[in-house]
């Protein structure tokens, strides 16, 4: 997704539409599929929590002995929420699709600002400190700045 965020606000500079449409295209066929893939996810997270609601609102305690005991292991074990972890670092949930699609939108604002920076910044100092430069954010961007001057 980074790629063609990249590519369409590249091609919002160069006014050419047809490649823009075509971007535009493969960014909303981007989120459409993360949408998806992580309303999956919060389907699991949902499903997980309603097995401990719904155990414990039924009449356990009318249940023998032994289902008392097993449907006591059900809620515990249901106690804690089953979701789908990406690489051991995303969390595939509605809050995870807001996180990157807010983000991806702030990349897309921002880069217009960061190629005006980055050729203001090329023409006032030496290759080796702009290319160490060019690959940060614009936070970081400026600290550099500062100490660089």
């Amino acid at each position: 997704i980074i790629v063609c965020v990249f590519q369409f606000s590249q091609l919002i500079i160069s006014e050419e539409y047809y490649e823009l449409i075509i971007s535009i295209l493969f960014v909303l066929g981007h989120f459409w599929y993360m949408f998806f893939c992580n309303y999956m996810g919060q389907e699991v997270i949902d499903h997980s929590g309603n097995i401990f609601y719904r155990t414990y609102n039924t009449k356990w305690y009318v249940a023998p002995l032994k289902a008392q005991k097993l449907l006591l292991l059900v809620m515990q074990r249901s106690m804690r929420h089953s979701s789908i972890v990406i690489g051991g670092l995303f969390v595939l949930s509605f809050e995870g699709f807001a996180t990157v699609r807010i983000s991806t939108f702030i990349v897309i604002f921002m880069t217009k600002t960061h190629l005006l920076i980055s050729w203001i910044i090329i023409s006032f100092l030496a290759y080796e400190h702009v290319s160490f430069i060019l690959h940060g954010d614009l936070f970081h961007l400026l600290i550099i700045i500062l100490f660089v001057k």
